[in-house]
Formats: C-alpha cells, structure tokens, sequence
C-alpha cells in the first residue's frame, strides 16, 4: 500500500497545528455536533473530524468510530491534505492507494471515503472532515457542497476557540498588568481622601473634587466620609466584617476593626455624588501613621471605575450579540424551522434590549413593484393587527405604519423616546398611545433593504449605542433573509427536476420494453430492467461498454448491423421489424425503434426494442388455429349431415317392414343416430368443437325422442331437472348414447296399457362427480342375469366402462330408473 508524500510545508504545518493547542483535547459537543450532521446530510455511518500529526491521525470527534487514533502511514486522510478540495474515494477496493489498507481489507471494512482538507488561515492543511461507508457509492452535488460548508465551519470553530483561548491569556496579563499599574496610580492621579479617627474629612484632593462634584471648602474639616457612601452599603459591610471576626461592629468601625488586621484594604465600593448619581469606584483604605507609628486617620484612594464598568457591560453586551448570531446561524445550519428560527431569534433581541414588544419582518415586493413589510415573528405591537401579516409600505402613508416607511426609505435606523412629543421626526400620527418608546432597523443587502427589525417599549433609552451593538444582528438576518429566498427557490427548481427526472427513470424503468441510450461512440449510458432481463446482461456490465458487444441486429434480408447503423431522427423513431441478435448467440424477433436525444454532453442516441417473439408465435397460432377450426367445422358438418341421411335413409327402411321386431331394431338404431347427429348440430351452432353444454343437450334431446317413441294415446309428462354441466367430446357421445338408450328402453316398456305416466331425467353435480339418473314411474322391471343382458343395457355398461363411470339401477318397482355416475 503506497503511503502519502509529505506536504511541501509540513514542518509550518505541524507548527500550526501545535499552536491550536487541540490535539488530544477532550470531545466538545459543538465539534460532536458538525460530524453528526456531516454523517446526516452524506447519509454516512461514520464521519470524523481528524487532525494529521506528525506520526498518527488522531480524532477530535468522531461518529460511528471506536478508536481515538490511527498511524498516519494507513490514513486515507494522509492524502486529502495533499489537495485543496475533497477528495472522493468511491470504492477503496477499486483504488490502488488504498485497496491494500488494513481499514479496507479489515474492519471496518471501508469502501467509500470523502473528505474535505482543514485549511487554516495561513493555508495549512492540519486535518480533515470526512465521511465513511461500507458500501461503494457517490455523493450528489449537494452532499459535496454541504461536506465544504462544514469543514469551513469546522475551522471557523477551531479558529474562534482559538482566538478565545488567546483573548483569554491576554486578558489575565492585563490584568495583572492592571494591578500593578493601580498600585501606582491610585496614589498618584486619582482621587485621595484622608480622615481622621472620628471620620472628618482631612483632605480632599483636585481628583476628588473632580469625581465627586464638591469642593474641598465644602466637605474639609466640615463634613464626614459618610457623605459619600450609601448608608446600606456601609451597614451589609459591617455584617459581613461582624460575622468573619465573631464580634458585632457598626458603621465604618467594622473598617477600623479590619484595618487593625490588615494595613491595606481594596475593595469595589459605590460613591454618591453631590448630584446624587451614583458612581462604581475602587476603593482602598489604609491606616494613617504618625513617625512614630501612631494611628490618627485613614487614607482612601479612589479609583473610577464607571467607564470600565461600562466597557466591561458593552464587551458582555457584545458577546451576548454575538451568541445570539451564533445561535441563529446554528439553528439555520441544523435546519431548525424558519419560523422556530425567527421567533427564538426575536425573543433573544427583546431579552437583550429590554424591550417588551418587537417583530422581524421582511420586505418583499410584488410583481407590480409594490412593496410589503411580511411579518416572520411578532409580540403584541400596538401598530400591527395580527401576526403572519403582509402590511403595504408607502412613502407617503399617514398613521403609525409610518414608521416602516422611514426607515425603508432613509435606509437608517429610526428611534424614539417620546413619540408623542416628536413623533414628526418618524412621521408618527398623534393618535399614536400606548408606546414609551420604539426603534426600527433596516436590514441591508447590498444596497437593498430586505428587512426590518421593530422593538418598543424599552426600560431605558433607545440609542445609537445599542443599534451599534445590534448591527451584526442585522447583517446575519439579512443573510438569513437571502438565504431562505435562495434556499426557497433552489428547493423549488430541485423539487420540479427532481419530479421530472423521477417521473422519467419509473417510465423508463418500468417499460416492458428495452430502453437503449447509447454515445456516438456506441458506450452504453442507459440500460433498463428490461434490457437486463432480455439481453440477458446486467445494467452494472452494460454500462460504458460498447453496445454491439451485447446486442446486433438482422434485416429481413440477411444484413447484420450494428444500433448505430440504423437511421435515427430528432423525434421519436419510426419502428421496423428486426431479429436481435445476442452475444451468447441467441435471437429473437423485434421492432426496433431509433431517434436521437440532445443533452448537456451533446446528441445520444436512443432505442426501444421490443421482443415480439411470443406476439409473432401467438399469430402462427392464430392462423393455425383458424385453420383448424375452419377443417373441424366442415368435419362436423359432414359428420352431422351424414347421420342425417342415414337416419332418414332408416326412417324409410322401417317404415316398409312388416315385422315389428325388425322395424324395432331400425328405429333404435336411427334414434341412436339421430341422438349423436344432435351432439354435433349444437357443437355447429355454438362454434365450440372441443366442450359442450350437456344439460342443454339433454333438454333439447329428450323431447325429441319422447315425441318420435311415445306409446300412442298416452300422456307422457317429461320430469327434467337438470344442471349446466359443460364436458368434452370424449365424454358427450357416449353419454348422449347412454341417455337415448335408457330414454327409449322406458318410453318402450313404462307406459303399455296406461293412459299417462312420468319420463324423470336428472343431471346433477355432487362434489367432484356428475350423476345422470333417467327413470319412469311404470311397474318396476327385473335387473337382467348374468350373460341374459339385452343390448341396450350392454351397450349402457359398455359406454359407462368408456366413461370411467358406473352404472346403479333402480328395479323391483314401482318405478325404475338408471343412475350414470363419473368423475368430473
């Protein structure tokens, strides 16, 4: 496995890293949160943010991950920060850097690897984000795109902890620093006070004057320190004192109590002026001795501390901007909801500025150029009626709305604290109640305004010290602003190509035909489920091959040719019948249609192939078919125009016999006849030569026979109760012959010397056998002997053996009957 080069400027490289004081720091949620949301958005198991050292990768975060470091001779990471950009590994198996790497060959068995280089703001690389998985795959566009944004993020991070870590270092020398410099100045420069043991003033120097407003004639030797400090703040003093010593001091005596124990006293003390404004200063007291070491006074050394006290509000008063910036920018990063986004947004302004009520808002304009203030987040303002509002902006509006309208149109901010004395400087109507006070900030972009940040009733002042520390605030949401637009158009635009491209692939994925896109070279770009199954080739081999290497093409005249040959236009092909031609060497019969596609990479060309091999079988056993049917139709005909004449031909021949035995035997055998030439008369009618309906045969046949063969002067009532039952050929002649035997062996022997009786016929279905019971209601008969069996009841047995049935007979009377049985 070969091992990355080291980078041209490894040594400066290695110093970087050193000096960001990161290495083999404990986890940090913020770093912990960038990976989670790198493994999201590439849709990953494993990401890390990792930092090359001199011997070993190590892991400052890590997802999906166990261990905390790896050699720097087997990290892919090694590689990424020789690059300026990410660097993509789709199948580590398919790479020869790193298709011998223990993490590829071994757990975790790593197939896919992104990353994106660390570039400090010196333009070292000291690491990487990146993203695993098992599997071979690519990111899209969008995936790449995110994987940049974080790894800048990443180093903004590392960077600002950095710059903190600094700050803070620098922050604790000054202060150290500071205290030497107090040392110094406070007896030197800066206020001086002295006292006496009963607490009158001794002195009272320039500085003192200065900060406290009085003159030395008026406070030496006239008036107390008492005069100057707050009475509450002196007695929490002396309960403090009392409780530390376990003895109880009032008044400044706790001081003097303390004084005694310790020769210097600072403390952070509060002095009333002579205008009563009070002032934060530092304060320290210490014992005034005589030569000989007497006490008789204190001194005190007074520092202002109101403009420190100031810086130190305005630094926490940024820092807290921006934290609320950072958060937002957060929220936005993580896909917090935009209205979740702007009302925690709002709600953190109006905690900062002590404002009561506030709204963001977002100007928008239509498409006659119209412009609108749209409301994103919103508390109760006196001006606005609801929330979620689109309020019209004009430049020349009367009432409150006006204070929209200047701050869009000075593009400044707009703030008043009495705004029903001044209302003329917001163009405020003077109905306008109910506000103490109110500020409006516009939001640039470029030179447009795209928005508006409203806030009221504030507990103090609005000034331009505050819009100065909400400025960055301004800058983020109108970057938020744009974004959402940006972020809401590009959705749109994905989202409809997305749909497009969607509805596409499942057209041509799910067509029953095989789709073909081929370069003007003839390398495969598209190949579909079908093609796969009828070309017998994967999609995975198809791919970037060349097309003839897996399909060619036969004319009907003999020509084999390749896809490109055939003539192709603009729009959709006209097809042609074709034999495909297989690279195992099979064929099939196809239509063939070709036409060209143009695209980001110039012109395609497209094929569906149609396999109409069955359709071209399924029409040679049509034409069989109808030539059979055409062959079986006209044997039918004959057949049942032949039985026919023979019946008729009997019909004669029995007429002319005298002898009744004889005449007997012809008329059995043309009903017989006449019973079979029936079968194929309805098989003629109905067109279907292979089934028939045997229960309608048997309603139309018996009749027919019962009208021929009744007995004379008798009144013969035909019972029929009989079922569809459809059976084939095999089984309707012999049946048909066994019903017309069994109908005239009861019509000849039932009814002699009676005036009526009943001819029963039953055709029933029981399960999976089919009865077929013929009887009359006569006097019953005798079962034949054995080998004494007529020749009707033998024909009857012989065609039930035919049959696979049985046959059960009924005798003894009164009644007879015959029941056919067979399976079905």
């Amino acid at each position: 496995m070969p091992t990355a080069p080291l980078p041209a400027d490894e040594l400066w490289r290695l110093r970087a890293l050193s000096r960001l004081e990161l290495l083999d720091t404990p986890a940090e949620r913020e770093y912990d949160d960038i990976t989670g949301l790198a493994s999201y958005i590439c849709q990953t198991p494993m990401a890390l943010i990792c930092l090359v050292d001199a011997e070993r990768q190590w892991f400052k975060s890590r997802v999906g991950v166990e261990v905390m470091e790896t050699p720097r001779d087997i990290a892919i990471c090694a590689h990424t920060i020789l690059g300026d950009d990410l660097l993509e590994v789709p199948d580590a198996l398919d790479d020869r850097r790193f298709r011998d790497n223990p993490f590829v060959r071994g757990e975790p068995y790593v197939r896919f690897y992104a990353g994106v280089p660390l570039i400090t703001s010196e333009d070292h690389k000291i690491g990487t984000l990146c993203v695993f998985d098992t599997r071979p795959r690519h990111l899209n566009e969008r995936q790449r795109q995110g994987l940049r944004i974080l790894a800048r993020q990443v180093m903004g991070l590392i960077e600002l902890q950095t710059r903190t870590r600094r700050e803070s270092d620098l922050r604790r020398e000054l202060h150290t620093k500071s205290a030497l410099s107090r040392a110094i100045i406070d007896y030197a420069g800066t206020a001086i006070i002295s006292v006496d043991h009963a607490g009158t003033i001794m002195t009272f120097n320039p500085a003192a004057e200065q900060l406290l407003g009085y003159s030395a004639d008026e406070v030496v030797g006239i008036a107390t320190a008492e005069l100057f400090h707050d009475p509450q703040e002196v007695n929490k003093m002396a309960m403090e004192i009392s409780l530390a010593a376990g003895e109880k001091f009032e008044g400044f005596s706790a001081l003097a109590a303390l004084l005694k124990r310790v020769p210097v006293l600072s403390t952070e003390w509060t002095y009333i002026r002579k205008d009563k404004r009070r002032l934060p200063i530092m304060l320290t007291f210490s014992v005034l001795k005589d030569e000989e070491g007497r006490a008789f006074g204190y001194l005190a050394v007074v520092r202002d501390l109101s403009d420190l006290k100031r810086q130190e509000q305005r630094e926490q008063s940024v820092s807290r901007v921006n934290e609320i910036v950072r958060r937002g920018q957060h929220d936005f990063i993580t896909g917090v909801d935009p209205v979740a986004l702007m009302e925690r947004l709002l709600f953190n302004v109006m905690t900062f500025s002590l404002s009561e009520r506030g709204f963001i808002g977002e100007v928008i304009s239509d498409e006659n150029g119209a412009c609108f203030l749209k409301i994103h987040a919103v508390s109760e303002m006196p001006w606005l009626e609801e929330s979620g509002g689109l309020y019209r902006i004009e430049e020349k509006r009367q009432g409150p709305q006006r204070l929209f309208d200047a701050a869009i149109a000075s593009g400044k901010p707009v703030f008043s604290n009495e705004p029903l004395a001044d209302a003329w400087q917001a163009g405020l109507s003077g109905d306008f109640t109910g506000v103490r006070n109110f500020l409006c900030m516009p939001f640039h972009y470029g030179d447009r305004v795209i928005g508006l940040m409203g806030l009221a009733d504030r507990k103090g002042a609005y000034d331009m010290e505050l819009v100065g520390l909400l400025f960055p605030l301004g800058g983020f949401c109108a970057s938020l602003f744009q974004a959402l637009r940006l972020d809401a158009e590009r959705s749109s635009a994905e989202f409809s190509l997305a749909r497009k491209e969607h509805r596409l692939r499942q057209i041509i994925e799910t067509a029953a035909e095989c789709f073909i896109e081929v370069s003007p070279e003839g390398c495969v770009l598209e190949w579909n489920l079908c093609a796969e199954k009828d070309l017998k080739v994967s999609r995975s081999i198809a791919l970037g091959a060349n097309v003839d290497e897996f399909v060619r093409f036969r004319d009907p005249d003999g020509t084999v040719r390749s896809l490109l040959d055939f003539k192709a236009s603009d729009g959709f092909g006209q097809s042609q019948e074709v034999v495909a031609v297989l690279r195992d060497g099979t064929e099939f019969d196809a239509e063939l249609a070709v036409w060209f596609v143009w695209g980001d990479g110039g012109r395609t060309v497209c094929a569906f192939l149609r396999n109409i091999s069955q359709r071209k079988e399924f029409e040679m056993q049509q034409r069989l078919l109808f030539q059979s049917d055409t062959l079986l139709k006209e044997v039918h005909h004959r057949i049942k125009n032949n039985m026919q004449v023979i019946s008729s031909l009997l019909s004669i021949q029995s007429s002319k016999l005298k002898d009744e035995a004889q005449r007997s035997v012809f008329i059995d055998c043309r009903e017989r006849i006449r019973a079979m030439s029936l079968i194929h008369d309805r098989l003629y009618s109905t067109g279907n030569y292979a089934r028939i309906d045997f229960g309608e045969y048997l309603k139309e046949m018996v009749p027919l026979i019962a009208s021929s063969n009744r007995p004379s002067n008798s009144q013969i009532v035909i019972d029929l109760e009989i079922e569809a039952i459809e059976t084939g050929m095999d089984h309707a002649v012999p049946l048909s012959l066994i019903a017309a035997e069994l109908v005239l062996n009861s019509l000849k022997h039932a009814f002699h010397g009676r005036s009526e009786g009943s001819l029963i016929v039953r055709l029933m279905r029981r399960d999976s056998t089919c009865v077929l019971f013929i009887g009359d209601d006569g006097s019953g008969m005798q079962a034949p002997s054995p080998g004494q069996a007529g020749v009707g009841f033998q024909l009857v047995e012989s065609l039930t053996r035919q049959i696979r049935g049985r046959c059960e007979m009924q005798t003894g009377g009164p009644g007879a009957g015959t029941s056919i049985i067979w399976e079905q």
